[in-house]
Order: C-alpha cells, then structure tokens, then sequence
C-alpha cells in the first residue's frame, strides 16, 4: 500500500473506481452481450423459419404436382375411352363407362369420384351410381368456364356434391365429341381431407405452422388446421398474384392464412391457378427465441449476479479499510508531529555541539595566529619565516573547516578538473602528515597505471585530510595509515549496484576500529562519538558527499579491536568527458570583466593579461553593453551583485538576448547566490579566482604569458 497520504488516497480512489466499473460492467457488459446475442439469435430463427417455410412449400407443391398430374392422366384416358362417341352413345353405354370409372377410382385414395356431363351440364355417367341420378351442374362456374372455351381445364372451391353429401375439390376438363367440338366435360371429385392429411403429417415437427392449397383468387381449397379460414388475406392473395406473374419473391414476411404476421411461402402449381402455401406465424418464432433468451439469461445471470456481489463486498470491504488508514494516518501523524518534536530538540542539540566544536577549532586557529604575531613582534629577526608559514598553515586550517561547512550546506561549487591520483598523492603528502601527527606511520600503495578522474582537487584533498584526521583518532597510541589506489571494473555486484571502470582510492588504518551500529551512522552530518570539542561530524559526510558529486560512492568497513578500511570508488575520466569541461565554450582570448569595485578583481585581471589573454574592464551595465558591440569579446565575466541589486542577473539575460553565442559568467562569493545559481543551473565562478581557475574549469585555453603586458583597457 502506498505510504505517503496523497498516494494512499489516490490508490483509494482508484480501486474504488475501479470497483464501481466492475459492478456496472458486471451488470451491463452481460446485457450488453446478451442483447447483441439475442437480436443476432432472432435474426438467425427468422432466416431459419423462411428456409423451412419454404422447404415445406416445396414437398406440398410437388404433392400437389402429382396429384393433378394424376387427375390429367385420368381425365386423358377418359377422354381417350369416350372418343367420337356421342352423348347419347354414352348414355347406351353407360354401365359400361360406369364399370371403367368405378376402376379408375377404386386406386386413387384422394378421389371420390368419377363423372362425365354433356354440353348441358347433365350427367351421363359416373363412378359412384349406375343408373345416374337427373343432376345437372350448368350453374357451376368451372362449367361454365370449360363449355365457354375459357379456360382448358379448371378447379372449383370446396362444394357439396349434388349426388353424394360430400365436400370434394372439382378437377374439370373438357370432353370433345365426334366433331372434335366441345361436348361435355369430365370432372374428378377430390377429397380435400386427403390433402389435409398429408399436410398434417408434413407439419408434424412445426409448432405453429400453417399449411394451405389455394387457388390464385384466394379460395382456400384444403389446409391444416382446421382453424384456416377459406378465403386468405388479400395480402397474400397479392403476393400469389405476383408469384404467378414472376414477380415476386417466394418467401415473405406478410399477414399468414390466420391473418397474423408470419413467415409465408408460396409456390404455383399448373401454370399459376394453384399454389401450395406454408406460413410459420412471428409469433410462434418470438415464443423459441425468448425461450432460448430465457435460458441464455439465466445461464448469464448466476456468474454475472456473483460478480456483481463480489464487486458490491469489495467496495464495502474498501471503505472499511479506508476508515481504518484513516485512523492510523491520524495516529501517525500525531506520532509524527512528536518525533519532529523531538528531532528539532536533537537538531538544536547538534547545532549547539557542531557550534562549541568549531568554536573550538576556529580558536585553535586563532591562537595559533596570535602566538606567531606576537613571536614575529618580540623576535622579528630570529622567528619570522617559522612565524609566517606557522600562520599560512593556521589560516589553511580555518578555511577548509569554512569549506567543510560551505560544503554541509550544499552551497559551495566544486570545480572539476582531471586527476592522475599518482601525482595528487605527491600534494597530499605534507598535510596528510602534519594531520597524522609523528606517532601514525603513513604509507602510499598507489598504482602508477591508475585511470585518472574528474573531481574538484581541493575536496578530494579535503577527504583525504578528513580520512586522516579519523585515522588520527582511531590511533591514539600511533599505528599506520595506507593510502592505495588501484584500477577497477565493476559489473553491478558491488555496493551502489555499480557497472564500469572505476578507480579505487582507499585508505585504511590498525586502529580500535567500530561497532556495526556506528557504521551505519558514520557518513551522516553532525553525527560523531567523539567528545564535545573534539569533532563536528563533518568530515565523513564529506567525503560521502564528495563521492557522491562525482558519481561515485564511499563504502566503509571496520572491525572492533582491527582497524577500519575506507574506499571510494571513483568514476575513471575518459576523454572527452563533459564533465572535465564547462559548457560554455572553450579558448576565449578577449576578455570582458564588470565589476563596480574594480580593486576586487586588479589580481584576477593581471593574472590574465600574464597569460596573453585581452582584458577590457567596466564599471556597469551600460558601459558592458556598449563595449561588446563595439569591440566584441570572446567571454564576459560578471559580478553577480552588481549595483545596489542583483545587476548581474539583469547583465546576463541583457547579453544572451543581444549576443546568443557570447559565453556570460558570473563570479560571486554569497552563499545565497551560489545556492540560486546552483539551483538555476547558471555558470559561475567563486570568488577569488585568477586566470589558472578558468584554465583547470576548461573556459580558457593555457597560452603562454606575454612580457611587457599594460594594464587593463577601460571605457
């Protein structure tokens, strides 16, 4: 869980909308699923209906196909009997025709009967009765069509019979006399509960579905159920019309034979007078769909329902422990409050600690001046080299314990330079040993191959002194001090996770050593085991920190009773480095320095013009800008308080704006400005500082000194 409070609360707020997504997504993403499922499903069952309507269609198109063709092939040998006989030489004959009627139809299931009428609709003979009753059909519309030359052949809706009480289906044809004129018709009686039989047995498999054989005006001749009415919707009607026209589609949603909204399928049959018809009502299709919606949501429900419970529990079961961080944030920042309570107390006990102990050495200091002032005064001619170099090495002593608090505060700039350690050790040599003391034996075990490095000479000088000094303490009773310094590859396994070339500057001691515990306290600011006035617990801290300016790391290890072995690692310079040079430029030559006390800077300036370099000095803002467009430098250094204000600042974005490519510097020896430049990440330098500083920072190249050099130009 995330320990800061604004990170607790966002992952709060993430997991609960997290949370709330899922207990929506659990509710819609199912819905959502299952109403895409069930309009693809609904689609698919209404394609599927129109394929089985029309299928089923089919098989009574061709049943119905068969069963006319039959009453064709009955008609034709009828007539065939019957050829250029008379009406009246079939009535002479007609037990005769009766016997050859009665046989046709003894083998045809679906029809009743068997009949042969004359030009005036009277029958002449017939399957069922011999003698023939007095009928006569000539108000018959399927007579009067055949007789009148309508049509070649027609079938009748369902009537009665006049000779037998029968509902039968009438199949006419014409029957040509001995003059090949039209002198009767035959007509077969079909049965249109053979078909409905047939039609039952064919719909057996389908809830619903309807089944008809209806003639092209829309009288209903047979059909299953019963339930059809006799005459079908004019809709349908319509759509028999234009199948039998070729103009319309088989299949069609439209009002079925009940009248209701269905799937309908139609086929002609003889030329278009017929057409068999199948309807599957939308009704009875919506009824399977939602039964297999109903079992589709169910099945989706149970784990959707569960997900959502689940979701619903995690979000109370959130709240709660959002409740509970609450608490114990609550607790902790109470806790909080009284160790920052206590640290302050802590910090103002330290600061008055590290005051008594620079207080302490700073009077070191002193004394050490005031006791060579006054030797240099009652002795002038005997002490005052020894006096001088007594005070010279007094007021080095006091500015490094300057530099080592500058440094703590993280408000001195360290100026990097390349180093071979084989011949910085030679500079080491008269502090290191003045620090030890005579009792401490130093020793060198320095590879003369080492890589050099890029560091600030003068902190790399400092952690040695501050290593020694340690070593010092460590030894009261004398011992050996070793400084070695070896070429190193790191792949990754040592401390600091590490890879690369390194050098290895390590220094090591016999002394009493630590415990554990103070070695992993032993690089932190103001922390030291040495009695007030003896140490500022400053100097590992230092050099930790100036590990760590130069990407490096210091690792520590000591041993009770042992000695303790200090290593920093250090980052083996390559050529071409950014970091051995500024990125400001390199090589100028024509030099700008403002300075509205020019006595601050007369060294900086001669030691410059010892150098070959051109130097142009003015007092402000305005002269600096009208003499570098008038004469042009290659490097403008700037005193960061120029003025009564920060005038500096102003100069250099005066300059960058004006003269883009023109490197401005600004040199300073405020704290606070050293902190705003570091911040800002502006270039600049420290004061004091002379031509030697801007050569080592690589801002200037080394050139020879020029004899007889005048003074500096002034505007």
């Amino acid at each position: 869980m995330p320990h800061s409070y604004l990170g607790t609360r966002h992952y709060f707020a993430t997991q609960r909308r997290t949370l709330v997504a899922l207990l929506f997504g659990a509710i819609l993403f199912p819905a959502a699923v299952l109403a895409t499922w069930a309009g693809l499903s609904l689609r698919a069952d209404v394609a599927e209906a129109e394929q089985r309507s029309a299928r089923l269609a089919r098989v009574i198109q061709e049943h119905a196909s068969k069963v006319f063709e039959g009453n064709h092939q009955i008609n034709s040998r009828i007539r065939d009997a019957t050829a250029g006989w008379s009406n009246a030489q079939l009535r002479q004959h007609e037990d005769d025709v009766h016997t050859r009627l009665a046989d046709i139809v003894g083998g045809l299931p679906q029809a009743s009967s068997l009949a042969v009428y004359d030009e005036h609709g009277v029958l002449l003979a017939s399957s069922r009765f011999y003698p023939v009753p007095r009928v006569s059909i000539s108000e018959r519309e399927d007579f009067r069509a055949i007789v009148g030359g309508l049509r070649p052949f027609d079938v009748t809706g369902v009537v009665t019979d006049k000779v037998v009480p029968e509902r039968v289906i009438n199949v006419s044809m014409p029957r040509l006399g001995p003059d090949a004129n039209v002198a009767g018709l035959v007509s077969v009686a079909l049965r249109p509960s053979y078909f409905a039989d047939f039609y039952r047995d064919v719909l057996s498999q389908e809830t619903g579905a309807q089944a008809a054989l209806v003639r092209s005006d829309g009288v209903v001749l047979a059909a299953y159920p019963d339930s059809v009415p006799e005459q079908v919707p004019d809709a349908v009607r319509e759509g028999l019309q234009r199948v039998s026209e070729g103009s319309g589609d088989s299949v069609a949603r439209m009002p079925g034979l009940g009248g209701e909204d269905s799937i309908v399928a139609h086929w002609a049959i003889g030329g278009g007078l017929l057409h068999a018809v199948v309807d599957i009502p939308m009704r009875v299709i919506h009824a399977q769909w939602r039964h297999r919606l109903y079992i589709g949501a169910t099945v989706a429900a149970i784990p959707a329902f569960a997900l959502w419970a689940l979701a619903w529990m995690s979000l109370r079961r959130l709240k709660r422990e959002e409740q509970s961080y609450l608490r114990w944030q609550e607790e902790v920042t109470r806790r909080q409050e009284v160790e920052e309570r206590y640290r302050q107390s802590r910090k103002l006990e330290a600061v008055g600690h590290l005051i008594t102990s620079v207080a302490h050495d700073f009077r070191n200091v002193l004394s050490v001046i005031s006791f060579n002032t006054d030797l240099m005064i009652t002795r002038p001619d005997v002490a005052r080299e020894k006096a001088l170099a007594g005070i010279k090495r007094s007021v080095a002593s006091g500015v490094a314990l300057s530099n080592q608090l500058i440094g703590m505060a993280r408000k001195r700039q360290h100026r990097k330079e390349v180093l071979l350690l084989p011949q910085e050790a030679e500079g080491w040599t008269p502090l290191i040993r003045s620090t030890l003391g005579p009792r401490v034996q130093l020793r060198y075990e320095i590879d003369p191959a080492c890589w050099p490095v890029c560091a600030d000479k003068n902190e790399l000088e400092l952690a040695m002194m501050n290593l020694a000094s340690n070593a010092r303490d460590a030894m009261p009773s004398g011992g050996q001090f070793v400084v070695t310094a070896s070429n190193v590859t790191l792949d990754g396994s040592r401390p600091g996770g590490m890879r690369g070339n390194y050098v290895c500057l390590s220094a090591r001691d016999n002394g009493k050593g630590m415990p554990p515990e103070v070695v992993e306290r032993v690089f932190e600011p103001l922390f030291t085991t040495k009695t007030a006035g003896l140490g500022s617990g400053l100097g590992l801290a230092q050099v930790h920190d100036f590990c760590r300016e130069v990407d490096g790391v210091a690792v520590i290890e000591s041993e009770v009773a042992k000695g303790t072995t200090v290593r920093l690692y250090l980052p083996a310079w390559q050529h071409g480095d950014s970091h051995a040079r500024t990125r400001w430029g390199a090589g100028a030559s024509a030099v700008l320095i403002v300075a509205d006390q020019p006595r601050s800077v007369q060294s900086a300036v001669e030691s410059l013009q010892a150098t070959g370099h051109r130097v142009t000095l003015v007092r402000d803002e305005a002269e600096a800008m009208a003499a570098t467009d008038r004469y042009g430098f290659d490097l403008v250094i700037a005193d960061a308080r120029l003025g009564p204000a920060l005038g500096g600042l102003a100069l250099r974005d005066r300059l960058t704006r004006s003269f883009p490519f023109l490197p401005v510097i600004l040199m300073t020896d405020d704290a606070d400005m050293i902190a705003l430049a570091s911040v800002s990440g502006l270039p600049f330098l420290l004061k004091p500082w002379n031509a030697q500083t801007l050569v080592k920072a690589g801002i200037l190249a080394p050139t020879r000194a020029v004899d007889g050099q005048s003074s500096p130009s002034r505007l």
